[in-house]
């Protein structure tokens, strides 16, 4: 009888072991964790609220910027990574680039500033610290406060890449500093933030990320309309990306969360939050 009782209880035991291993792996299968760009993030967040209704499955959301969210995927401790910059050579040696919208940056300043619109180069100038008054581009005498990103953000790589590069008299291109008297911010809505409050100031976010507070500047003359963006002439437009590991592309969950993404009604998402599809039927 002692014997049997024992046996029971080992068994009991073994059954109880069993079930939670079991539920550990579901849940782990029913949870998704995206990490990266704070551009992408409020889409991310509402993808992965309309997914969790239609499918029970778990997204946790975080930012950190895209560099912060490469890492995380080649680490995994993320499964996908949000990044609004494309990979480096190195980085494609283990991670899957998935494009799932484009975006555009708005240079913005405070709403006050009679400038209409700047160049290219005069922009690159303010930001290297060359241009230090609105006085010496036509406007009011007054300061200028450059409000940049921090370093890791993919929004500050694109205005690196599009701005601050400069052809050198033998053709050869040079990328110019930028000043080190700028206000850092880490995400767009900092920035926009800093620009509202601060008279004089410059700075550049996503256009998904700009309203009334603020005033966005054209850039050679041209607008970042619709229209613009889509048809090439307005220069700062970017692609934004999802990163997996080869092993994360064959995760079931994971898989039907990008193919969701990359739906029709997953890319009228990302219209509405101020991005543009890559699904010419969501136009």
């Amino acid at each position: 009888m002692r014997e049997f009782k024992s046996l029971f209880k080992s068994f009991k035991f073994t059954v109880l072991v069993l079930i939670f291993t079991s539920l550990c792996s579901f849940a782990k299968d029913n949870v998704i964790t995206v990490a990266g760009s704070t551009t992408i993030l409020p889409v991310s967040e509402k993808w992965a609220k309309v997914f969790k209704n239609k499918t029970g499955v778990t997204i946790n959301v975080h930012g950190g910027g895209s560099t912060g969210g490469i890492k995380a995927t080649r680490l995994g401790t993320a499964d996908i990574g949000a990044s609004s910059r494309e990979l480096s050579e190195g980085e494609k040696k283990s991670l899957k680039e998935i494009v799932i919208g484009k975006d555009a940056l708005a240079v913005i300043v405070n709403k006050s500033n009679q400038i209409e619109s700047i160049t290219i180069d005069d922009l690159r100038k303010i930001f290297a610290g060359g241009i230090k008054n609105w006085k010496e581009l036509n406007g009011e005498d007054k300061p200028i406060q450059v409000v940049n990103r921090e370093s890791g953000s993919g929004t500050r790589d694109l205005f690196v890449d599009a701005v601050m590069k400069a052809e050198l008299a033998d053709k050869t291109q040079k990328i110019i500093p930028m000043a080190l008297t700028s206000i850092v911010n880490n995400a767009n809505a900092e920035v926009k933030e800093s620009v509202k409050l601060i008279p004089g100031s410059i700075g550049y976010v996503s256009v998904g990320f700009t309203d009334e507070t603020v005033k966005i500047l054209k850039i050679n003359s041209v607008f970042p309309t619709d229209e613009n963006i889509l048809s090439g002439n307005y220069s700062l437009v970017r692609n934004l990306y999802y990163l997996v590991k080869d092993e994360g592309a064959n995760n079931k969950q994971v898989s039907r969360f990008i193919s969701y993404i990359l739906s029709k009604e997953g890319q009228e998402l990302i219209l509405e939050e101020g991005f543009f599809p890559i699904l010419s039927s969501t136009n």
